[in-house]
């Protein structure tokens, strides 16, 4: 086949010429560069961007100011939040030398004159991961008690979910005596209710008499949502008038909703809120996130996964969604030796214009250069071809092709990093917006090393059948941003546990032509991570959970309504590893109340010690699968090994402290209990029996910093296990111990 280029005019410039004393994402160097060249044509910030480039960075009006939300990376040693607020950016939370802040538009040109900011990520759009599930994981018996000797229900726990289209009268969120389960809610969006304490926007509701009155959160744009009512009500949502049909995975635990208001750093604001409300009770956490979002390294180095891995820990529990991306081919990646790939990425299609963003991230400190152009799939032939932009530029950058016949224009917006901090790769975003009758294409090209390319929009990269030309993508590194990549969030997959159900209408419907029972979900998405870890970790049912969906929301159809509670609240089938995840939240909760100390380690390596394998699932490897993690989760199994298995081994905790395995062990009549405390501290050594009830204080008070004995007389103790627990502030750790007669 002949090839060729017709070379034609090109508009093109290089944008925000500042040397940034900051590093500034992709995201945020476009940003910049749009507001820069607004503001020095004199133009009001409010005017400058249109509403696709407001939606596409989440410009929202906060405090009547248009803004943005960002993470920020300080030098923790000498920022002052002084230098933000003479600028006008509010800090919101700060964790560590990671924070986050609300700039006004005005101010982001700002921002790189401070030199205690290191580093800024604006957020961009997080996508929401849109029974039978409880007797498959067995979750059942754990309610129960059958074949276990007491019954875990989530009692003691906090169940928080980060989400929307939550519906807080749902009966489905009340105990056994009606009462309400939702301990609080911080709708990020609302500006009607008081801010939570610490926090300078959004709406919290505290009290079942406010939650009742509010009914639901605030729409997200013109419709009220119904996702979250129903990620929570699988987590721990009771069965009310349905029996135990439709139960969830711990209707005894309490719960903490915040509907999310924006990307990153809301995600960040809204994790900080929760474990506070979980410290104020004195409970352990686990949070829910079903989202997820493909911009990003996808190898556990952005900024919200360094503080996911920061913020997790004992009886603070993150889970996510791996994301819905399996059956998507979003992904495209290459080994190159100074050759070019082309490829067709899928872009979506309004008024008549198409656009999409795609996420180029290339080798440790090997530039990576990247080229758009037009293609006539009926010729075979490129109409237009534009120069290559190198991440070198360390920019934004912009050029505009316009087709001489029609006028019609093919733009390119985009973002070059020529170096992360965080890892060391180059990255590129580019923002296509095409509005000719022609295919919009790229090429890629590096001089060596391998590069992944993602279309954020989740569509494919398509050759077009033109196979010589361009390149076909894959379902590899499919696992997103938020709930596929962090080292300590635990990533959930799905599996298919309903193909069909009975609607309200009287009629059967299938779900998915491609559900087969007991297999991997189609759309459930693939590891591994960029930097070669397995993700997901385990794998839940997700295809197809019934459970609660809002009273409120217009867009719940009758045929997706498979039952109505007093002939209000539905439950309806939905499915998606958004519906994946909360089963594993949910069981979590349960190995939670059997032991509050688990940490994501612990809590993970018993999901992978009690991982069902079987026929579906296929031999999986020793390290774990990048389809199903570790195999199915077991519900039965994960409490039991939670409540049994204590490592035997001295267990070091945050700051030095250490809570040693008693000797002997197992005892009778005496054993020694040891612990370090590495400076003077108020602590409590409590005797806790295998139901999870305290039954006696073996030390409290203030001790001194050093090693401590505690002796145990098992004379009133019956033959059994026991755990002896440690805390001191915000540390806590549980140790076994067994009594013999």
């Amino acid at each position: 086949m002949k090839k060729y280029l017709i070379l034609l005019l090109l508009l093109t410039g290089v944008l925000g010429q500042d040397v940034f004393g900051a590093e500034f994402s992709a995201a945020t160097r476009r940003l910049h560069a749009r507001l820069s060249d607004g503001l020095q044509k004199g133009l009001p910030a409010g005017s400058i961007l249109t509403q696709r480039e407001r939606e596409r960075f989440l410009v929202r009006r906060m405090d009547d100011v248009l803004s943005v939300r960002a993470l920020i990376r300080i030098e923790a040693s000498s920022f002052s939040d002084a230098e933000l607020e003479a600028i006008g950016v509010r800090l919101d939370r700060r964790c560590g030398d990671i924070a986050s802040v609300t700039i006004p538009l005005s101010a982001l040109t700002d921002l790189d004159a401070i030199p205690s900011i290191l580093r800024v990520d604006i957020d961009t759009p997080v996508r929401k991961r849109l029974d039978r599930a409880g007797s498959d994981v067995r979750v059942d018996r754990v309610h129960d008690g059958t074949s276990w000797p007491f019954p875990r229900r989530g009692d003691g726990v906090i169940i928080g979910v980060i989400d929307d289209g939550f519906d807080y009268t749902h009966p489905v969120f009340r105990d056994q005596d009606g009462a309400l389960r939702i301990l609080s809610a911080w709708d990020q969006r609302s500006r009607s209710g008081p801010h939570p304490a610490g926090f300078s926007y959004g709406s919290e509701w505290k009290t079942a008499d406010a939650l009742l009155n509010q009914s639901h959160d605030s729409p997200d744009g013109d419709e009220y949502g119904t996702h979250g009512t129903h990620v929570a009500s699988i987590a721990c949502g009771r069965a009310a008038d349905t029996g135990s049909r439709y139960q969830g995975m711990a209707p005894d635990a309490g719960l903490v909703l915040v509907s999310l208001g924006g990307g990153a750093a809301s995600i960040f604001d809204a994790i900080e809120y929760i474990h506070a409300v979980a410290d104020r009770e004195g409970k352990p956490a686990v949070i829910n996130m079903s989202l997820g979002s493909h911009t990003g390294p996808h190898d556990g180095t952005s900024i919200l996964d360094r503080y996911f891995d920061r913020k997790a820990g004992p009886g603070k529990i993150l889970v996510g969604s791996a994301g819905n991306e399996g059956n998507a081919d979003l992904h495209l990646s290459h080994v190159f030796s100074g050759d070019t790939i082309g490829t067709a990425p899928g872009l979506y299609r309004e008024n008549g214009t198409e656009s999409g963003l795609i996420e180029i991230w290339g080798a440790p400190d090997i530039p990576v250069s990247v080229a758009a152009g037009l293609f006539d799939e009926a010729t075979g032939q490129m109409v237009y071809q534009g120069g290559f932009t190198s991440s070198e530029i360390d920019r934004a950058f912009q050029s505009t092709y316009r087709l001489p016949s029609s006028g019609d224009e093919f733009r390119i917006d985009g973002g070059a990093v020529r170096r992360d901090s965080y890892n060391t790769r180059p990255n590129i975003q580019i923002e296509i917006t095409n509005a000719t009758e022609y295919t919009a294409v790229i090429a890629v090209t590096a001089s060596e090393g391998t590069a992944h390319l993602w279309n954020t929009s989740e569509e494919p990269f398509s050759d077009l059948d033109f196979p010589g030309l361009f390149r076909q993508g894959d379902n590899l590194y499919s696992v997103g941003e938020v709930g596929g990549t962090a080292k300590r969030v635990i990533s959930v997959g799905a599996y298919v546990t309903r193909i069909e159900y009975e609607s309200i209408d009287g009629w059967t419907y299938r779900v998915g032509e491609e559900a087969d029972l007991h297999k991997l979900a189609t759309f459930s998405s693939r590891g591994p991570t960029v930097d070669g870890r397995v993700k997901p970790d385990i794998a839940a049912p997700g295809q197809v959970l019934i459970a609660a969906a809002s009273s409120q929301s217009q867009g719940v159809l009758e045929e997706e309504i498979a039952e109505k509670l007093q002939n209000r609240w539905p439950l309806a089938a939905y499915g998606g590893t958004s519906m994946a995840a909360p089963v594993v939240t949910g069981i979590v909760a349960l190995m939670l109340e059997a032991d509050p100390s688990l940490g994501p380690s612990d809590i993970l390596s018993v999901l992978k010690r009690t991982a069902r394998r079987d026929a579906w699932t296929g031999v999986i490897p020793s390290g774990g699968s990048t389809l199903w993690g570790a195999g199915k989760i077991d519900a039965l199994e994960s409490v039991r090994d939670a409540v049994t298995s204590v490592a035997d081994g001295p267990a070091i905790l945050p700051d030095g402290f250490r809570l040693d395995q008693n000797a002997p062990n197992p005892f009778n009549p005496g054993t020694r209990i040891t612990f370090f405390l590495p400076a003077a501290s108020d602590i409590r050594l409590s005797l806790v029996d295998v139901t999870g009830r305290e039954i006696g204080t073996l030390a409290e008070g203030r001790y001194e910093s050093g090693t401590h004995t505690i002796h145990l007389r098992s004379a009133h103790l019956a033959s059994g296990i026991y755990f002896y627990r440690l805390k001191s502030g915000s540390f806590r750790q549980t140790r076994k111990m067994m009594v013999i007669r």
